[in-house]
């Protein structure tokens, strides 16, 4: 198997999901990128539709690549916004100066760190979110007591 496939199984349908949401919504924005793709595939539905931008996980995951190692986000990023799947990887290589291999591993192990922080910020949003419904049940329970 070479890079490319390799650089495919790094991901997920979900994953592969998020990137291009989080893609098209960055797309003519001013992320530090010179260029990008504007015609990606997945756009629009097969009706020709466009797909709606769900923007709360886009601001998630735009956090979440906040957290990376500039490599790692520079290659993952040059990966979903000029092409994913499509992408020729001594391009995007080249415009990290790197090999096209190493490009390829750093988007491999840029798609696991992703994951990886994607994973703990929604633990985290869920453990607030459960301390806060804990104390909504104590207060209405105080406030049965009063009354």
């Amino acid at each position: 198997m070479g890079i490319k496939e390799d650089v495919k199984a790094s991901y997920s349908e979900g994953l592969k999901r998020r990137m291009r949401n989080w893609a098209r919504s960055v797309v003519g924005s001013s992320i530090g990128l010179a260029q990008v793709n504007w015609d990606f595939p997945g756009g629009s539905d097969e009706t020709g539709a466009p797909i709606p931008i769900l923007q709360g996980e886009a601001e998630d995951t735009g956090k979440a690549f906040e957290k990376l190692p500039v490599r790692y986000r520079r290659a993952v990023e040059l990966y979903w916004l000029w092409g994913d799947e499509d992408a020729e990887l001594s391009v995007l290589g080249r415009k990290c100066c790197v090999d096209y291999r190493t490009f390829g591993h750093r988007v491999i192990d840029g798609h696991r760190l992703l994951q990886a922080e994607l994973a703990r910020a929604a633990e985290a949003w869920r453990l607030n979110r459960e301390r806060s419904e804990q104390a909504v049940a104590a207060a209405k329970i105080s406030l049965e007591v009063l009354t």
